[in-house]
């Protein structure tokens, strides 16, 4: 049966109008709220929180627009500001008359014909999305002996608000629905909701001598998902770290997140037994009626490269390679039975790849392909990191709200 990729938590697309903080993105529940990577991940029980991986190749995309047109140009501006998602643009430096202008500077204003510089919107990288998700098997029916398409879409609300030009904090919340027969759902085309997700964060410092750039932020999970209800998921938080590079029209950087889950058992439960002859749920012949027998993971650690290259100010390309290893919670000991080779660990990969286009300023349409990599298939070999069967399509279109209201009231961003 195929492995079902819909993106529920999927990242904000990429958009040059993006000016939010540089980490967000290797564990937006990485990634990607428990999220972004796809939809496979948000299904399994034993998933890391993985959430983001676009939204951290936004950050890149922020920063290396910075320096469309002059690509050899060295780069000698302080730190940049926060952009919407990982990298952040370097702040607009705003003159002394201008921050606290006399009567003198605002005449000269009058007279000349310019315009003083407004403060940035606290509200700048606030974005909605919304995008539709297919495997790539889904467009061949001879890929595989049985044919299990998948289509869903999904909506985004990303609500984001800059105390200053360093310190940031966001929310995110995801909607998804699946248009085919889904394999993890009880009803058809049933609505789901993804983990409700909090980040506080630092745009970043630019280390003046080698222009190393490096965020932050922290992240704290609610099980608001039916799959981390489902593994009594009750909080899950994680630090993450950012380090990138500008180099003209690349941007190269390396982040990750350390995930930890607190639940209420080490296996995921079901909601009660599925048989009326249970009266006992606890009793140990019910066992397998209750639990799932899948352990929960208790933390996880995802990190991976990132690249960005934005020829034009309206165009860029990302691509970014993402490592998860997950730690499940220990076996529970019995008497006169011993596990050798039991393990605790699991590892598996995350590969993405976009093009952005902006359309204009408030709207940007992102095209890219996401591959789930569990490394080992059920015949033991490995999959192809790159592309294989879990290999998901997706088409997102998002509105920038600050460029919006920038447009319609006149406002500076």
């Amino acid at each position: 049966m195929v492995n079902r990729a819909n993106r529920l938590e999927h990242y904000p697309s990429t958009s040059a109008s993006n000016r939010s903080d540089p980490l967000t993105a290797l564990a937006w529940e990485v990634h990607k709220a428990d999220a972004m990577c796809n939809w496979h991940l948000l299904k399994s029980l034993n998933r890391a929180g993985a959430v983001g991986l676009l939204v951290f190749c936004a950050s890149f995309v922020a920063e290396a627009q910075e320096g469309i047109g002059t690509p050899d140009a060295p780069i000698t501006q302080e730190p940049e500001a926060p952009a919407p998602d990982p990298i952040s643009p370097e702040p607009t430096k705003i003159p002394p008359a201008a921050t606290a202008p006399t009567a003198t500077s605002k005449v000269s204003a009058i007279t000349t014909g310019s315009v003083l510089p407004r403060s940035k919107p606290g509200y700048r990288g606030t974005q909605l999305t919304y995008g539709h998700q297919a495997t790539a098997y889904t467009f061949d029916r001879a890929a595989e002996p049985m044919y299990n398409p998948t289509w869903s879409h999904r909506l985004g609300i990303v609500p984001e608000w800059h105390f200053n030009d360093l310190l940031f904090v966001r929310g995110t919340l995801f909607i998804a629905q699946e248009f085919t027969a889904s394999d993890v759902t009880i009803q058809k085309n049933e609505v789901e909701l993804s983990d409700l997700a909090f980040e506080a964060g630092v745009s970043g410092w630019t280390e003046p001598f080698t222009k190393l750039r490096l965020g932050g932020s922290f992240r704290v999970a609610f099980p608001t998902s039916k799959t981390s209800r489902a593994a009594t998921r009750l909080l899950a938080i994680g630090p993450g770290l950012s380090l990138s590079r500008r180099f003209g029209w690349f941007t190269v950087g390396y982040g990750g997140r350390y995930s930890y889950r607190f639940h209420s058992y080490t296996t995921a439960q079901n909601s009660g037994p599925s048989i009326v002859a249970c009266g006992n749920p606890l009793a140990a012949e019910c066992a397998e009626f209750v639990t799932t027998g899948r352990r929960n993971a208790h933390s996880d650690i995802t990190h991976g490269p990132v690249l960005a290259f934005v020829p034009f100010e309206k165009l860029s390309f990302n691509a970014a390679f993402q490592m998860t290893y997950l730690y499940l919670y220990a076996l529970a000991p019995v008497a006169g039975v011993t596990d050798s080779n039991d393990t605790t660990v699991r590892s598996y990969t995350n590969f993405d790849v976009a093009i952005t286009y902006q359309l204009f300023r408030p709207i940007g349409i992102t095209l890219g392909a996401s591959t789930y990599s569990p490394q080992l298939n059920t015949a033991g070999t490995r999959y192809f990191p790159l592309f294989n069967r879990n290999t998901t399509l997706y088409l997102d279109i998002s509105f920038d709200v600050e460029a919006a209201v920038s447009g319609l009231f006149g406002e500076s961003t």
